[in-house]
């Protein structure tokens, strides 16, 4: 549970504009709070709680998790993750971006300050190195979007445009990578227990390139992590009448298993 934001990849993977921090506006404004219950062959592994927010000057958005069912039985993890950025002209740019992470007693965290100049700063404990990772060269972090404030940027450009396909430079203060995302149309979700949503949503599809910062190749860790050959998969759609494009269910492929996000409550 070390790399909490790949369990979360269903539901902070987004699309972003052919810019580089920047991202497309969609509605003016917006204040949601999103619940999501994750699964792996029907068990229960996660609760997620979202809140997110934006108008015409700026936004920000909130996730926390923590392990559920058997797995929270055998370690009590929970995660944070916060992001706020500016809206300029209409475009998304991210300011700050901050994870923590607690499991067995073991604290994890990353800062990442990103200056208008298209520079990073950032604070980790642990450091790449003692993390057993590869280091991120300074100049493959700048002109790059955290993976929250693409969240936002998801829900936005759906709603402008009807359509989740781009392709974006991702940096979270340990990990640098590409998301390549396209639109595979409409798909019906079928009604079931597990979410609040059933119905016509958007289908979108992305693809992570490994650049820099992932755990070495024979580091046990990165066998956990979503396969990146293979698509993680997030439908959108409006929860309630009258709010916005939102991500309504996701799937991403694990060592484990397939991962299961639902959503179970909006408001």
């Amino acid at each position: 549970m070390h790399s909490w934001k790949h369990a979360l990849a269903p539901v902070l993977l987004a699309v972003a504009c052919h810019g580089a921090a920047a991202q497309e506006a969609g509605a003016p404004s917006a204040k949601w709070r999103l619940d999501y219950e994750a699964y792996i062959g029907g068990f229960r592994i996660l609760s997620i709680v979202s809140a997110v927010r934006w108008d015409a000057d700026d936004y920000d958005i909130e996730v926390a998790a923590l392990t559920r069912g058997v797995v929270g039985w055998i370690g009590d993890w929970r995660g944070r993750g916060v992001s706020h950025g500016t809206v300029d002209n209409g475009l998304l740019r991210p300011a700050r971006s901050r994870s923590d992470t607690t499991w067995r007693g073991e604290t994890r965290f990353t800062d990442v300050t990103y200056a208008a100049d298209g520079s990073v700063v950032t604070a980790a404990k642990p450091s790449n190195e003692e993390d057993n990772r590869d280091p991120v060269p300074p100049q493959l972090a700048r002109n790059t979007i955290d993976i929250l404030s693409a969240l936002v940027a998801l829900v936005r450009k759906v709603g402008a445009t009807g359509r989740c396909d781009g392709s974006f430079p991702v940096y979270d203060g340990r990990r640098r990578y590409d998301l390549s995302v396209s639109d595979a149309g409409e798909a019906t979700l079928e009604k079931t227990s597990y979410s609040l949503f059933a119905g016509q949503a958007r289908k979108c599809e992305a693809v992570m390139r490994r650049l820099a910062g992932f755990w070495k190749e024979k580091d046990p860790r990165r066998q956990a992590a979503p396969d990146a050959d293979k698509p993680v998969v997030v439908w959108l759609a409006p929860p309630k009448p009258g709010a916005p494009s939102l991500p309504v269910r996701a799937e991403a492929e694990l060592a484990l298993g397939t991962l299961v996000l639902h959503l179970r409550a909006a408001e």
